[in-house]
């Protein structure tokens, strides 16, 4: 069924210790540090170098991960030689032959341990300070003390010379470099200090990090409801590149299919046009038909991959072992988002929940949704009868651009080779009991269902696909700008299970499908519709 859609917008809301603790006491950290001073060949005015980014209380033992992103504001790059890292009272220093240079507006995180950095961010850093990897050049002299209560780290130029500073958490030093109180993270409700990066907010205009020297320049700032109060762990996708926010066109071909009614069709007839390849991503998997539909795809040469959250709320049930068990048995890659045996002591998995629900088919054709696959979202159908079960939605679309991002946050989630919190599906382990025994998948018979068909179009369309944890609380984009461009006159409808008390309570992986169609014609000017659904 294809009917002109003026415009209209899909947002789809799906979610995804050890403390050390030192006194401080009260100083100036005005000196540079009193030791030798390497100083380059060849002397300039210093780039404009911030620290843009600081992994302080490491959730792992021994804090081996602990880092510092530094980033050249200036057109012009800064070699590294003799610049010194300092965190209350303790120094590393780039020594003369350090082979490091910062590119013009370019950035290098450098690490406490090299290796733990790897395995905890995804990447490796460009220096570090205690050797763990031959292949990454070491900083001298000393290891700086990032405390995780609070205190001062700064940057030095080769001639002594303050760059930047960082006041943070509770101190009540004073520092060259810095103006006002310290900067502090934020944590509510379910939010931890503990294992947060501490990170700068970003010019919307340049994509670099401001600086006024002022605890204001950071992303946590409290007083700042706009672009203050953000929170950022490691291994995040935005650590290691830009992730798009802005909408660009596109000619697609749009469907959207409404549950109960239509949900079940609609996915299964896209998952089931699979000839290459399958990529999916969801929190439970409770669907025996799918399964099987999968399995076949399987058999039938078609490379199935499968990301699901190991640790649900409710736990795993019978079910969808039995799912996926069938699905493992045809050849279907799956790997639990959950911690492995052999993480790291303290080690904190990226996402409290892997709440995605989306797949990219053959990589030409992307399916985005608020549901889970159970047949209480997704039952099989004869007849017209609205049926009982849950509202919920699925768009698929073949734009480029959406295939595309949806296919890198797929690759960036996908990483068994680093990432300590995922497992490969072990069918002796995580199968279901032998007593399981599959229930007859019941038929709904319907006499009334107003949305079992799906609505499709056709035509150049704007799209922009917003993530969480990585950019959905854009106030330039994701949420807080979709709402600003309704006006007098328009409406906003918003649709969910429930409100957080605290907004962005934990780093859940989300997506948000946003689309709206190009017509400009004053009869096909209407409100603005926005459906969220907050799992």
């Amino acid at each position: 069924m294809h009917h002109r859609i003026s415009s209209w917008l899909i947002g789809i809301c799906v979610c995804f210790g050890f403390f050390v603790f030192s006194i401080l006491p009260a100083h100036t950290e005005d000196n540079p540090p009193d030791h030798t001073v390497f100083l380059p060949t060849v002397q300039r005015t210093p780039s404009r170098i911030v620290i843009a980014a600081a992994h302080i209380d490491s959730a792992r033992s021994g804090e081996p991960d602990e880092a510092i992103l530094l980033w050249n504001l200036d057109g012009q790059p800064q070699a590294l030689a003799g610049w010194r890292l300092r965190g209350n009272g303790r120094t590393a220093v780039a020594p003369p032959d350090f082979p490091l240079t910062i590119p013009a507006h370019g950035s290098i995180w450098c690490a406490k341990e090299a290796t733990a950095f790897a395995a905890t961010f995804g990447f490796p850093p460009a220096c570090e300070w205690t050797d763990s990897d031959p292949n990454v050049p070491d900083l001298v002299d000393g290891v700086p003390a990032l405390t995780n209560t609070g205190g001062v780290i700064q940057l030095f130029a080769p001639d002594g010379t303050v760059i930047d500073t960082l006041l943070y958490g509770n101190t009540s030093a004073t520092a060259n470099g810095w103006t006002g109180a310290a900067a502090q993270l934020y944590s509510r409700g379910v939010i931890p200090a503990q294992g947060q990066v501490w990170r700068r907010k970003v010019d919307p205009a340049t994509q670099s990090p401001v600086d006024s020297d002022r605890a204001t320049d950071w992303a946590s700032d409290l007083n700042d409801l706009v672009w203050g109060r953000q929170v950022y762990f490691p291994g995040w996708r935005l650590w290691q590149e830009v992730v798009p926010h802005e909408a660009v066109p596109s000619w697609a071909n749009t469907t959207v299919a409404v549950g109960p009614d239509g949900l079940y069709t609609h996915v299964a007839a896209v998952l089931g046009a699979a000839t290459e390849r399958v990529d999916l991503a969801i929190y439970t998997f409770e669907h025996p038909p799918l399964a099987q539909l999968l399995a076949e795809r399987a058999r039938q040469g078609v490379r199935v991959r499968l990301l699901v959250d190991g640790s649900p709320a409710g736990g795993v049930d019978d079910l969808q072992r039995w799912c996926l068990a069938q699905m493992a048995a045809a050849g279907v890659e799956i790997l639990w988002m959950d911690e492995r045996d052999d993480a790291p002591a303290g080690y904190r998995p990226r996402y409290r929940f892997l709440h995605t629900k989306y797949a990219i088919v053959d990589g030409r054709m992307a399916l985005v949704g608020s549901e889970n696959f159970n047949l209480d979202a997704m039952p099989l159908t004869d007849g017209t009868l609205s049926p009982q079960g849950r509202r919920g939605f699925y768009l698929s679309t073949d734009a480029p651009p959406v295939v595309a991002e949806l296919e890198r946050i797929f690759a960036a989630d996908w990483q068994p080779n680093w990432s300590y919190d995922l497992r490969p599906f072990d069918a002796t382990t995580d199968g279901p009991p032998a007593e399981f025994a599959l229930e007859t998948v019941p038929v709904e018979v319907w006499i009334d269902a107003p949305f079992a068909e799906a609505l499709s179009a056709s035509g150049e369309m704007r799209f922009a696909v917003l993530t969480a944890p990585d950019n959905a609380t854009r106030p330039d984009a994701a949420i807080h700008a979709i709402l600003a461009r309704a006006g007098a006159g328009d409406e906003i409808h918003w649709v969910q299970l429930y409100e957080h008390k605290y907004w962005f309570s934990w780093s859940q992986p989300a997506i948000f499908l946003a689309h709206q169609s190009e017509s400009t014609t004053e009869e096909d000017k209407v409100g603005l519709v926005v459906l969220v659904f907050q799992a």
